[in-house]
């Protein structure tokens, strides 16, 4: 082979260039010195075991936190495999060996935790976790908690074999699951009570503060942490958007989503050990049940005594059941004995929330010994540490007292069955009545206050109106009775205000309800509701069968019916004339009747009969309009259900209307029934007269309110969504709107009341956010307030806000919409995925909003992306004060993993002493993430008390942490480097003062998309009109097992043309090709790639083609195989060439288009070069350099491209100083589709010590690249 001077030269400079920079390469090879031992041996640590009584033979914890983890391994080596599936599985109660292997068959030991939900106290009843999230106050959330937290350890038993127990007449439930970091973008959310705001920074605040109160780990007995007196679940992980088909939905949110916001509020109580577990949440994420989501790993990371989990309630059951159906396997795993295998691998346990069966424990042993998915003994052991940690800390394998109780366990004293009784704590406690009393307050939002309309003079007339004013919804999940038995607790708003005036009589009530009668075009005559027979408990008649038999000449309060408008297109109807509601019958010809009691606490003026006092007002039967054509209406009977599955069946909020809801009808002797047929879907119309009513307004809304303007000064009118009927576990609601009848009675009421000169408050009673921009840009509405249920002193909270008693201090939490054009249309792929006979013609037509979209960015919902209208934006409040901001004092600059401190100055100009709360936020221009960075977000926020014409500075801790993003390169958190804005402010729209930060961070990593496929889902971090699926369980199976949660689980899949998905920091230089791995049903169906924008230069468009045949595939360690999409891949040449670093769009040109991952190639890409092999002159493989040996390197090199290619073998050896000593080379030309061995070398010198060899390949694309292998004298 021959080679030119010129060439040789320009190789020998390049091994020289090498030889100065050879440590970047790895050529300069150094002794690695080991960490040095410990010099001697440490005692070994020795435990206890229990003597006699129900665990026997158990080893004993000695109650040094510092012996955790040796404790652990002490039980784990007593109790073996059959234990460590025990805690694997969560199985709850105390558990008796019984596996013929186990060596201690026979014995006992416990079992997994024991759990509650007091989602909004133990006893005590305290606000909505949105109240508390509303109060914006810190140390009120711990407060909360710590009250919890005392309730909880009096319920509970600790010593030996009795604490810890599920089951049985003594149950004792360590757990209690609250503090709920559920973000739920979509205010529709039927559960959207249960988060404390659209936050995830608060949320995490929030959480881990009344995690610690409830925990106990902040007091001094707890040894820094280490001991709880009560243990905290989260609920409801990972991803949770709503109660649509919760059981199957298949949610949708891309990386970023996921980390940055819908599983971020959790893990700062996990890190601190406040919080112990989660409760994993119904549904799919992405295609992959949340059950067994792989971010169950990403939170254990980061939680200090590993996660604990237990399934939503019987949620395993879903993994073998139809519930997780894909396009072609009618289940996710075959059975039980597989989804407990699986979920090992995910560290996530069964429970089972029901009955005493224990069989999982025996059914995951035979699971492991049959290998099933490669399960191990250690495997099942990580997936239970983090439960046997937290019975550790909870004292259940403490040494014991001669009476059982636990040594070492500094809440013992307080528990149940160790306590006084008289040191035992609940709701009649008198510090815990002034926490929730002061939650109460803290809860309630001031929205308007026009010329201080509030406070109302406690000594002027007025008239409270409106169907919420003497009513009281309470919450799911707030206590099961709000304590009666305690003065002001569990009243109504019209009882709190009538005891707090100062003359009742001052006052009038008027539902203000709209008054209608109804004729029925089957005869012409309206509806009559009869009295019925009269006795001591009907003295007003029972009611009895409706029927139209009335001239209009004759009408009187015997046809007469009051609308109750409940919103979401229902309402109930009042009959005058006996006052009890008509029925909404669930039967087919069933008589429609007015004898329904449901009490709403509706009283007369003489106020005697408003008294429910911890009651919970019942929904009264609720009807629902059709309305025709022809301008009658059409009423349907048993059109709303609550289904705990939360869609699906055929008594479900989705499809109840058409599956269930049936017309009223009038028979032939003009009496009102219910239909024989159910609606069965859209094609159910009222197509008879008999079907038929026109309604004739007696009153309007508010009418008999308004003729109450001359004598009364101000009028309270009580509007809002009735948390019974809009929404709660198991249905959404279907608008942000409130009933239609709620917005007339604002309207009239506050004109009339304007027009004298008077004033119109308006109360909001509701739990989640409703449209109010007509009500708040009324200019006859002077004020709003706006309450959510706020626990058992929910009324005298509110009655104390409206008459000056308190000053209102809370803030919104989440952003109240202007109108619905924020929220996305509902689609095919609203629809679980493999659900194959779900239609939208079988969706209720009131729902026209997708509630699967858990990606705050897509979707463009929070106050952080939204473009959409506001009228109250996150963090709003008002006050009975005002506050003016100066003297904002923030450092220049910062680093990225150092905390910093920023102060500003707060005035009180006003005359009350209340609470401001000072919100700071930070927006980063200059994010590689463009307009798809947050616009801003919360990172700090303190709540001071002021007094009238005081000035605090307020000092807020800010850790550049919080604002961290997503690397969706490097697969972690990043604080970018840049010239943040800092902006602190009474709102996220209020911004009072701002300064620049200089933060001194990373940035956003380059990708090498050409060594290896990358797959989209992962380092995508935009996208537009897509979805996302499983690639394939086979995947994900050995990604859990690799305890990936980067793990290329999830593709990309367009929803339209035009779908698109972004790539950032894509290294194109010398890019020439690209491979696409896709699916496709259509095979014409095209995908473009598009640099730095969707619309940006055309790099390619490739075409699908022919879809693979659906992949039947063996599931390793199984005797089952699953069927799926398959993948094909796609190469196509770039039309141009693109240098340096871009964003790559990768756009849809139809829909269902899937793509797992992409790939660049190069014409330097397609030469190959293998690793240098070393021998001698006899052909024996060197391994050291030996002296004087003939040293001979060869390399394989493959050229793939289409062109012959120049190429150069480089043998250098180096000396001890990194000076070039010899250099041996060849050169050759490698023919296109060709491997050629490369040889050379030289004699080696007769002393080589410390002495290497590297080598070099040069080829004329690509230039100069060392090898990794060195050879060094040992």
């Amino acid at each position: 082979m021959f080679m030119s001077k010129n060439f040789t030269k320009k190789v020998l400079s390049l091994v020289i260039a090498f030889s100065i920079v050879a440590g970047l390469f790895g050529v300069t090879v150094n002794p690695v010195q080991a960490e040095s031992e410990p010099q001697g041996e440490s005692e070994p640590i020795t435990f206890k075991r229990q003597v006699g009584g129900i665990f026997d033979g158990m080893p004993l914890f000695d109650g040094n936190p510092d012996h955790l983890d040796a404790f652990v391994e002490t039980y784990y080596d007593y109790i073996g495999l059959e234990g460590a599936c025990l805690y694997a599985t969560g199985i709850r109660d105390n558990y008796t060996f019984v596996w013929d292997k186990n060596p201690n068959k026979g014995k006992t030991i416990p079992g997994g935790l024991a759990a509650a939900d007091n989602v909004q106290g133990v006893s005590t009843d305290f606000p909505a976790i949105v109240g508390i999230g509303q109060s914006w106050n810190k140390e009120l959330a711990a407060e909360i908690g710590e009250v919890m937290g005392s309730e909880k350890i009096s319920e509970l038993n600790v010593k030996q074999g009795f604490a810890n127990i599920h089951n049985g007449s003594n149950p004792s439930k360590p757990i209690a699951f609250t503090v709920l970091h559920d973000l739920r973008i979509n205010p529709l959310s039927g559960r959207f009570d249960e988060g404390y705001s659209e936050d995830p920074y608060m949320s995490s605040i929030m959480i881990d503060e009344m995690a610690k109160g409830l925990s106990g780990i902040t007091m001094e007995e707890s040894q820094g942490g280490f001991w709880q007196r009560a243990v905290v679940g989260t609920k409801h992980y990972s991803v949770y958007n709503a109660q649509w088909y919760r059981q199957s939905a298949n949610n949708a949110a891309s990386a970023r989503a996921i980390y940055e916001y819908q599983t971020r509020s959790a893990l700062r109580g996990l890190a601190s050990g406040a919080v112990s577990g989660v409760m994993t949440s119904f549904g799919r994420t992405n295609g992959i049940p949340n059950i067994i989501s792989p971010y169950m790993i990403h939170a254990n990371k980061y939680a200090k005594y590993g996660l604990y989990s237990s399934p939503d309630f019987n949620a395993e059951n879903h993994l073998y059941g139809t519930s997780f159906a894909s396009e072609y396997d009618e289940s996710y795993v075959p059975d039980r004995k597989h989804a407990l295998a699986l979920m090992v691998l995910a560290h996530s346990e069964s429970v089972r929330a029901m009955g005493t069966d224990k069989t999982d424990v025996i059914a995951l042993v035979e699971a492991v010994e049959e290998g099933l998915y490669g399960i191990t003994y250690e495997d099942v052991k990580e997936a239970g540490r983090p439960l046997v940690n937290t019975l550790v800390r909870i004292g259940v394998f403490n040494e014991v007292d001669e009476n059982g109780i636990p040594k070492y366990y500094p809440f013992a004293r307080y528990a149940k069955d160790v306590a006084n009784p008289e040191d035992l704590t609940n709701y009649r406690t008198e510090e815990h009545q002034r926490v929730a009393m002061q939650a109460a307050r803290e809860s309630i939002v001031l929205l308007k206050n026009e010329n201080n309309a509030l406070p109302l003079s406690k000594d002027e007339a007025g008239v409270i109106t409106g169907i919420y004013a003497n009513a009281r919804f309470k919450t799911q999940y707030s206590v099961s009775r709000t304590p009666s038995d305690i003065p002001e607790s569990g009243m109504t708003p019209l009882n709190a205000i009538v005891n707090t005036v100062n003359n009742k009589d001052n006052l009038t009530y008027l539902s203000g309800t709209k008054e209608i009668a109804l004729k029925s075009l089957a005869n012409g005559k309206y509806v009559t509701a009869p009295a019925g027979e009269i006795t001591d408990q009907a003295p007003l008649g029972k009611g009895g069968q409706l029927i139209a038999d009335c001239d209009e000449n004759d009408l009187s309060e015997n046809q007469y019916f009051n609308v109750y408008d409940w919103g979401q297109e229902g309402y109930s109807l009042y009959t005058k004339i006996n006052n009890r509601w008509v029925t909404s019958p669930n039967a087919g010809a069933r008589a429609v009747e007015n004898t329904n009691e449901t009490l709403l606490a509706v009283p007369d003026n003489t106020w005697d009969n408003i008294d429910i006092y911890g009651a919970s007002s019942s929904l009264p039967p609720v009807l629902r309009n059709v309305k025709n054509s022809d301008g009658t209406i059409s009423i349907v009977a048993n059109a709303y259900t609550t289904g705990f599955g939360g869609g699906g069946g055929g008594s479900t909020f989705d499809t109840a209307f058409y599956k269930i809801g049936r017309f009223i009808s009038v028979d032939e002797s003009g009496k009102l029934v219910t239909d024989s047929r159910t609606l069965s879907d859209t094609s159910g119309v009222a197509d008879s007269n008999n079907l038929k009513f026109e309604v004739k307004v007696i009153k309007n809304e508010g009418e008999d309110v308004v003729k109450l303007a001359d004598s009364k000064d101000y009028a309270i009118v009580f509007v809002g969504a009735n948390v019974k009927h809009s929404a709660s576990e198991g249905k959404d609601r279907s608008t942000l709107y409130m009933g239609e009848s709620d917005y007339k009675l604002v309207k009239n009421v506050a004109e009339a009341f304007k027009n004298k000169g008077k004033k119109t408050i308006v109360v909001v009673e509701t739990n989640f956010p409703v449209i109010m921009e007509e009500i708040q840009n009324d200019p006859n509405v002077d004020a709003i307030v706006y309450q959510p249920y706020g626990g058992q002193y929910d009324a005298k909270a509110l009655a104390e806000v409206l008459y000056g008693d308190y000053a209102p201090t809370g803030r919104l939490t989440a952003t109240w919409y202007a109108d619905e054009s924020a929220l996305d249309p509902i689609d095919e792929y609203s629809i679980p995925l493999g659900n194959r006979t779900l239609t939208l013609d079988q969706i209720d037509p009131r729902y026209t909003k997708d509630m699967t979209n858990a990606d705050p960015i897509e979707t463009k919902l929070t106050y952080m992306y939204t473009e959409a209208p506001v009228t109250y934006p996150f963090g709003y409040g008002l006050s009975y004060s005002s506050f003016e901001y100066s003297n904002l004092v923030a450092p220049a600059s910062a680093d990225a993993d150092s905390p910093f401190t920023v102060s500003v100055d707060v005035r009180n100009k006003g005359s009350v002493e209340t609470a401001e709360v000072v919100q700071l936020y930070v927006s980063n221009p200059d994010s590689a993430y463009g307009e798809y960075a947050p616009k801003k977000k919360l990172v700090s926020f303190e709540k001071v008390i002021i007094a009238p014409g005081e000035t605090k500075t307020v000092t807020l801790t800010v850790d550049p942490q919080d604002f961290a993003v997503w690397d969706v390169n490097l697969g972690d958190f990043t604080v970018e480097s840049g010239n943040y804005n800092l902006m602190i402010g009474a709102s996220s729209e209020d911004i009072r003062l701002n300064a620049s930060l200089r933060v001194n961070g990373s940035s956003i990593g380059t990708l090498d998309a050409s060594s290896a496929p990358i797959n989209v889902f992962d380092h995508s971090y935009a996208s537009n009109d897509v979805v996302y699926r499983e690639v394939s369980k086979l995947r994900t199976i050995e990604s859990l097992r690799a305890d990936k949660v980067v793990g290329e689980y999830y593709a990309v899949m367009s929803k339209r043309n035009g779908s698109w998905v972004a790539l950032k920091n894509i290294e194109l230089t010398g890019a020439d090709r690209a491979t696409l791995s896709v699916h496709a049903p259509n095979p014409t169906a095209g995908i473009e790639i598009r640099v730095d924008s969707p619309d940006g230069t055309l790099l390619a468009t490739a075409t699908v083609g022919e879809a693979p045949p659906l992949a039947i595939r063996d599931v390793p360690g199984c005797d089952y195989q699953v069927t799926e999409v398959d993948y094909k891949d796609v190469t196509v040449d770039l039309n141009t060439t693109v240098e340096g670093i871009h964003d790559i769009y990768i756009v849809f040109k139809d829909a269902n288009i899937r793509i797992d991952s992409i790939q660049l190639h190069s014409e330097a890409d397609q030469f190959t070069v293998g690793e240098p092999v070393f021998k001698d002159a006899a052909g024996n493989t060197l391994t050291k350099l030996v002296p004087s040996a003939d040293l001979r390197a060869s390399v394989s090199i493959t050229n793939n491209g289409e062109a012959a290619r120049d190429a150069c073998l480089i043998v250098a050896l180096y000396s001890a100083d990194n000076s070039v000593k010899n250099i041996s080379y060849i050169e050759g030309k490698v023919a296109a589709g060709q491997t050629y061995n490369f040889n050379a070398g030289f004699k080696l010198p007769a002393d080589v010590t410390g002495h290497y060899v590297k080598v070099f390949v040069w080829d004329s694309i690509s230039g100069m690249r060392p090898l990794s292998n060195a050879v060094t004298f040992e």
